[in-house]
């Protein structure tokens, strides 16, 4: 009957946006069926890929819609904006369609596959090695810190990309390594006092743990830097809930969405604790006529996803599509550019300084989930996207299965794909 519910709300939010001709209309009318998606996957007692996927979706998308739709307008055009638009929450609701078709429950024997080996003497010198992960990590990136919490990401050398990117940037392919061993080091926390099975102890006792890697992502005045360390972390809490885990993730994520604020704000000015409870962005902040749904899409935060899907729309009626050649980008992003001189660069990159100027090198904008698709096939990337919701089905299988069997590096990686499966909306 739930999954009757999820389809019955995708038919709604297509006919809503078949109606409106105006984003801003579509975007109020379609913003509480996808939150309900959301929560209908909530009460399965499971935080599922696509209901993070859902709660990501609603984040970022209505708010560029409901407060920024006058701009749109006269930067690409009523047509441009409104097939972006649309492009955009056809694809979503063809993920989500994916994901309900492909996706099975585990069968009973599945569920009871506990193969979780306690040896408590090797797990304990393993917590022994990444404790001193925590002290080498905050060691090695307490000049970012120092930088990110007293000057802000955009006012720091440390992050000056003209001049090779600082300390941030110019490490290249061993920096995405370092990010990726904080990922893992918040994963063994949250795997290894979950394993003590007290609740609510072991919970905060994780996240003590993993203090000081949140700190190394706040500083780095990056969003989903932060968001994959939380993720890594309390995965093996929120995937499977209850109802006193649903209260506190709803409380747990205000608090974020407050702190996510609070570190966009400050990339210029230092880390600043009187704005954590302001609009992400005063441009698209409501103001106090606007209805109960105005006011909650406000909290959002304006990607530019919209503008960049009505960007590649007005693009593409002068231009031919890329025909694979964007979202092939995907398998050369990290060959470092020392080794590759000429590599292309991806189309959040080029297309918007064929628009605009005074952009610095290491500028780029996001093109969503869909974005690159758009860019290379136009309409076929609804029905791609409709193969990713079942993409995401398998691994949403995947992740179930690892955090019933504990294998550790599994579990690590189950952290991985949710932190991913946030951010993809944004950018794939």
């Amino acid at each position: 009957m739930n999954k009757t519910f999820q389809w019955i709300l995708l038919f709604l939010i297509v006919a809503v946006v078949l109606m409106c001709s105006s984003i801003r209309t579509a975007a109020i009318w379609t913003f509480f069926p996808i939150v309900a998606f959301f929560v209908l996957n909530v009460c399965e007692k499971r935080l599922s890929l696509i209901a993070i996927f859902a709660a990501s979706f609603a984040y970022m998308i209505p708010v560029e819609a409901v407060f920024g739709e006058e701009e749109l307008l006269v930067k690409w055009g009523e047509a441009s904006v409104l097939t972006g638009y649309r492009v955009l929450m056809f694809s979503f609701v063809a993920v989500c369609a994916g994901f309900l078709v492909f996706i099975k429950p585990l069968s009973k024997r599945e569920k009871s596959e506990w193969i979780n080996v306690k040896n408590s003497v090797n797990l304990r010198s393993v917590w022994y090695l990444f404790f001193f992960l925590n002290i080498f990590s905050v060691t090695l990136f307490s000049p970012m810190i120092v930088y990110g919490l007293t000057t802000g990401r955009g006012s720091s050398s440390l992050y000056n990309m003209e001049d090779g990117g600082g300390l941030l940037f110019s490490i290249g392919v061993f920096g995405h390594f370092l990010f990726a061993l904080l990922y893992v080091t918040c994963s063994f926390w949250g795997y290894y006092y979950s394993k003590e099975n007290r609740g609510g102890i072991s919970f905060f006792k994780a996240i003590l743990m993993a203090s000081p890697i949140f700190l190394i992502g706040i500083s780095s005045g990056t969003r989903y830097y932060l968001c994959f360390m939380l993720i890594c972390t309390i995965l093996p809490w929120i995937y499977n809930l209850t109802t006193k885990r649903i209260i506190w993730i709803a409380i747990g994520g205000v608090v974020v969405m407050m702190l996510f604020a609070a570190m966009k704000a400050s990339r210029y000015s230092g880390f600043d604790f009187s704005v954590i409870l302001e609009s992400d962005n005063a441009k698209y902040a409501s103001s106090g006529n606007d209805g109960v749904i105005e006011k909650l899409v406000a909290k959002g935060s304006s990607e530019g996803l919209v503008r960049n899907m009505a960007m590649i729309d007005y693009y593409t009626q002068t231009h031919p599509h890329t025909y694979g050649r964007s979202i092939g980008f995907l398998g050369i992003f990290w060959i470092p550019r020392f080794i590759w001189n000429d590599k292309p660069t991806q189309v959040d990159h080029w297309l918007i300084r064929e628009y605009e100027s005074g952009f610095g090198s290491g500028y780029s904008t996001a093109s969503s989930f869909c974005g690159e698709l758009f860019m290379d096939f136009g309409y076929f990337c609804i029905p791609i996207s409709f193969l990713l919701g079942m993409v995401l089905a398998k691994i949403d299988r995947y992740v179930e299965k690892s955090l019933i069997k504990r294998a550790f590096f599994s579990v690590v990686a189950s952290g991985l794909f949710a932190g991913w499966c946030f951010f993809m909306v944004r950018s794939i």
